[in-house]
């Protein structure tokens, strides 16, 4: 499977594993239920799409007395998140190089971003 397509994650799919993250262990039922809250959307949909992150290994299931899967997170929504940001900017550096690490140097200085005075503190303390 191409990592591109293991690390991202379409809307559904982003919406469905909010939901797995936030609840913990589900089924295709309790992840439909709370979608339905925002979209109607069917069954076999989400249980497609949950079958799909299965493959893709971001979900881990197990089989209920009665049959149904429960499914659980195959990872923590920090790891995850962690190590697409991590793809994404060896990728960037791979294809921008210098341009990518100039346009970062000057994110962190711009004003931007509230966050710029902590991200800063957070590379230095890496870098050292």
């Amino acid at each position: 499977m191409a990592n591109q397509q293991k690390n991202s994650l379409g809307e559904l799919e982003a919406e469905i594993m909010e939901a797995v993250w936030k609840q913990g262990e589900v089924t295709v039922r309790s992840v439909l239920n709370q979608l339905h809250k925002k979209k109607k959307i069917a069954y076999t949909t989400v249980m497609t799409i949950m079958g799909r992150l299965y493959e893709k290994g971001l979900l881990r299931r197990r089989v209920e007395a009665g049959g149904a899967y429960i499914y659980f997170p195959g990872e923590t929504r920090e790891i995850f998140f962690s190590r697409l940001s991590g793809n994404l900017i060896t990728k960037l550096l791979q294809e921008y190089g210098d341009l990518a690490v100039a346009q970062f140097a000057a994110i962190l200085n711009g004003d931007e971003f509230k966050q710029s005075i902590k991200w800063r503190k957070k590379l230095r303390q890496v870098i050292k």
